[in-house]
């Protein structure tokens, strides 16, 4: 392995199950099974138990009668052995026994990720730990449903190491549940909207919690369980009936998607020592700490949504649960919010309805995360929300890159801040040669937090991972004193007739028009010809119709374009728009489809 290159934690339970379903290589990982028993054997467990539902193990799996047991202790620890292809690059265990452990002899990670709450708690259990509408629970409130949720979870045969999707719409329950699978050393994931497709990407995963009803919604090839009332009315778990703090800080993992604009999910795998680096970092370079009152626009399915709260609990501070639209401007400032972390997506309702208020600007930083700030939004922001508006650049992949002053974007529309000091970046040239200070080239990041590789996905894996680094797909500039600033996506830089066109720039460009509220821009190929451009507004009526002579008028260099209307354009947890979808719609429309043939509708306004 040479400098800066990861080493995959293939001792790890929750590794290994993961090369055992995404590889079908093996039947079994040494003596460690999968949790999850055959209907027969569940059956002995005793009861039905609320919210179950039996179905068979997935197909290929082994599951054996030393599972029975709901005892934590009764899953043996796998041998180490060679990495089976999951990490972007072969791998092979350190032949020396000092690194050759199982799960329950690696030290744990120092941040107590099984227990969240547990520091909180300790210093200040009466102390609001999480806000959402007319509920407040605070530390130990929380800490104690937290036991209880893993206590059934641990009655339904779900222990450390297993892979469990949430798929749950109420933002308290959600957070209940993923930290229950926390507290027991589980590895969670968090499905979105997408969540069939999720799942087709991350065949590891063994069982799906989901509301009462939803059931059905998930195959059968999953055990799924649906959260009732009675998961919290239950007495706190004895000791030793939930696997000790120590133990399930070995196996905890978290699984996030990133699928950027293409539409099609990507898993990531947060082992305990990533996500430990992670939180560690995020606490320290946002400036969370106890007096934090924080609300994370981000969804929990988002690494940065994810980590960010986590951070929060586990130094102590409160956590606010709002979609930030009606109404949340008023209740962040009656909750004591002081710190917001949003993409430009999330933060646009929450000005709007600042704009209704006579409140003043909340006393504390947005840091603006998951997509392209400009300097028209900053602006609002910080006429309406908050005075300081920082721009949080990264990726689910490496974790956090810079953070840096808003007021940067004065100087350059890219420019993102100074890279962290722990954080190698390059910006390197076509055949990977790094460029001199202030070049232009393809930006590529190492780091301690970065993953070794998307989960059962290794074509994609050796486009953007190589030998320790990752290349997120930004085309960058970066100074001799480490100041950052980006120049478009490699993906999303036109080429029409040799003229080329950043995208960005362009819907940037598009939104400050009259009349437009969103835009995106794309091509779509049909036939032998060069592809066509394509763009399609969210815009009010009484401008559409003049909007193809206007987009004309503001851009006379453009190539001919196609223009379409949509009520709305779809977008991910992130606030990117998910433009394979919108490409879809455009595709069909242009093939005579009939309104409705389609998830989402546009309406050919013509040509310019």
């Amino acid at each position: 392995m040479g400098p800066g290159s990861w080493t995959p934690p293939c001792h790890c339970r929750a590794h290994a199950k993961l090369l055992h379903f995404t590889r079908g290589k093996m039947s079994q990982i040494g003596s460690g099974k999968s949790r999850f028993a055959t209907p027969e054997l569940r059956r002995d467990r005793g009861g039905s138990g609320a919210g179950r539902i039996r179905g068979g193990p997935r197909p290929g799996s082994t599951h054996g009668a030393s599972d029975v047991s709901r005892d934590w202790r009764a899953a043996p620890s796998p041998p180490a052995r060679r990495c089976l292809g999951f990490c972007a690059q072969p791998c092979q265990v350190s032949s020396d026994p000092a690194l050759r452990k199982g799960p329950m002899d690696i030290a744990p990670p120092p941040i107590p990720l099984s227990e969240p709450l547990g520091p909180g708690c300790a210093a200040r259990a009466n102390k609001p730990a999480l806000v959402h509408n007319a509920i407040t629970l605070a530390y130990d409130r929380v800490f104690t449903d937290v036991e209880r949720v893993a206590g059934k979870l641990g009655d339904l045969g779900i222990g450390p190491g297993d892979i469990v999707a949430v798929h749950l719409r109420k933002p308290v329950t959600h957070w209940m549940v993923t930290l229950g699978l926390m507290r027991i050393g589980a590895v969670s994931v968090s499905l979105t909207s997408n969540a069939l497709g999720e799942l087709a990407a991350l065949p590891g995963v063994s069982a799906v919690i989901c509301g009462t009803g939803e059931e059905s919604a998930f195959p059968e090839t999953l055990w799924r369980f649906a959260v009732t009332r009675d998961w919290l009315d239950r007495p706190v778990p004895a000791a030793g009936v939930l696997p000790p703090p120590e133990a399930a800080n070995r196996t905890v993992g978290r699984i996030c998607f990133t699928s950027g604009t293409s539409g099609r999910p990507k898993a990531i795998l947060l082992d305990a020592k990533l996500l430990g680096a992670r939180l560690a970092g995020t606490a320290r370079r946002a400036g969370i700490d106890s007096g934090s009152g924080l609300w994370c626009g981000l969804g929990p399915d988002t690494a940065y949504g994810f980590t960010a709260t986590l951070a929060a609990w586990l130094e102590g501070g409160t956590v606010f649960l709002s979609a930030g639209d009606r109404g949340a401007f008023a209740q962040m400032h009656a909750r004591g919010v002081n710190i917001l972390i949003a993409s430009p997506a999330a933060l646009g309702p929450l000005i709007r309805d600042a704009t209704t208020t006579e409140l003043p600007r909340i006393d504390g930083p947005v840091l603006v995360a998951g997509g392209r700030l400009s300097a028209g939004l900053r602006d609002q922001i910080r006429a309406h929300v908050c005075t300081r508006v920082m721009i949080a650049y990264g990726s689910s992949e490496a974790g956090g890159v810079t953070l840096g002053d808003a007021g940067a974007l004065d100087i350059h529309p890219g420019r993102v801040g100074t890279v962290f000091a722990d954080i190698e970046a390059e910006v390197v040239d076509p055949q990977g040669a790094p460029v001199p200070p202030g070049g232009e080239g393809r930006l590529r990041i190492r780091t301690d937090s970065i993953v070794p590789g998307y989960i059962n996905d290794d074509v994609a894996s050796a486009q953007v991972f190589d030998d320790g680094w990752f290349l997120p797909g930004d085309i960058a500039a970066l100074s001799d004193s480490g100041d950052l600033t980006l120049l478009g996506r490699s993906a999303q830089i036109l080429n029409l007739g040799g003229v080329k066109l950043p995208v960005e720039e362009l819907e940037d460009r598009l939104r400050a028009l009259e009349g437009v509220d969103e835009a995106c821009a794309f091509l779509v190929k049909q036939g032998p010809t060069e592809p066509d451009l394509v763009i399609v507004v969210v815009a009010r009526p009484e401008a559409a119709e003049a909007l193809g002579p206007a987009i004309r008028a503001a851009f006379p260099r453009l190539p001919p374009f196609g223009l379409f209307s949509a009520r709305e354009l779809p977008r991910g947890s992130m606030g990117k728009i998910r433009k394979q979808e919108v490409a879809e719609a455009v595709t069909a429309a242009l093939e005579g489809a009939t309104r409705g043939d389609t998830a989402l509708d546009v309406v050919p306004l013509g040509t310019g």
